[in-house]
């Protein structure tokens, strides 16, 4: 029994380099309290994709510094993150200029299992889900209402939980009664 909302991939899918984003060595694990939540439909790859996002991030933490407010951590989730996109994240993150945290969208079933995971993340998060930028909210023009939010975020080796994320009450439960329409229409457990 897990508290939480538990997806079953954490920082060991990034292979050797994925314990780089563990902050709590006694226990290895990454833990924020007070997380923003970003998800992207997609894989990012460049350090210029990802540059906006952690600058609108980088600009709230220091606002919440100066006011002396919690500072939250990032929390992204992708389909993949590859190349200087990575090393991006990992050298701001050992540098501790953002408290980051990344896991690959976890998939199991149909292709389009992804992106109706992240679009359910969304909704109990209160985020968006960010897209290519011709198709829809690319990285480019991330604003902080695309960003959803948990109180906590927890990482282990093979996965990652999130406690009391922050979506709005009447959109879950819309979400809830159409993923609910959906099974009884469905006409087999492969539907």
């Amino acid at each position: 029994f897990v508290e939480g909302l538990s997806l079953d991939r954490g920082y060991q899918h990034w292979g050797p380099n994925g314990k780089d984003f563990v902050n709590v060595k006694e226990t290895d694990e990454v833990l924020y309290e007070n997380a923003l939540v970003a998800l992207y439909n997609g894989t990012i790859s460049t350090s210029t994709d990802l540059y906006p996002l952690l600058r609108l991030v980088q600009d709230m933490r220091e606002e919440a510094m100066a006011s002396k407010k919690t500072v939250p951590a990032l929390f992204i989730v992708a389909h993949n993150i590859v190349g200087d996109a990575y090393s991006y994240l990992l050298t701001n993150k050992t540098r501790a200029e953002y408290p980051v945290y990344a896991i690959k969208t976890p998939i199991s079933g149909s292709p389009n299992s992804a992106a109706l995971l992240l679009e359910d993340l969304a909704t109990l998060t209160g985020g968006k889900v960010l897209t290519d930028e011709e198709i829809g909210i690319g990285l480019g023009k991330v604003t902080l209402d695309c960003l959803g939010e948990v109180k906590k975020v927890v990482g282990k080796s093979r996965e990652t939980i999130i406690y009391e994320p922050q979506g709005k009450t009447e959109e879950i439960e819309v979400r809830v009664k159409s993923l609910k329409k959906q099974v009884a229409e469905a006409g087999n457990a492969f539907d």
